[in-house]
């Protein structure tokens, strides 16, 4: 298991907490979208991921907005954060799920 794995867990374990507070949530976007750009970010480098077919993109940042429970403000999304997926999904030969 590689570090970013592990990183991958530890925000989806806290993700199991909805009642976060701001800076709390801040905190754990950020941790998210590194995370997300790290693995994700692969496959611009190294087709052979994309074809493993167990190899699938992250969306941690759209899990940890979701996982905040609704009364909470969202938290501020990372820059470039939506250009950065439109460019992920362009790169990919084709578009998976």
């Amino acid at each position: 298991m590689t570090r970013n794995e592990q990183l991958r867990l530890i925000v989806e374990l806290a993700c199991l907490t909805e009642d976060r507070t701001n800076s709390e949530e801040a905190a754990l976007i950020a941790w998210a979208w590194d995370c997300d750009r790290e693995h994700n970010r692969i496959v611009s480098t190294n087709r052979a991921f994309y074809e493993d077919p167990k190899w699938e993109p992250w969306d941690l940042v759209s899990l940890v907005i979701e996982s905040r429970h609704p009364d909470h403000p969202r938290g501020r999304l990372p820059k470039r954060w939506a250009e950065q997926w439109a460019t992920w999904r362009r790169e990919w030969p084709e578009a998976r799920p």
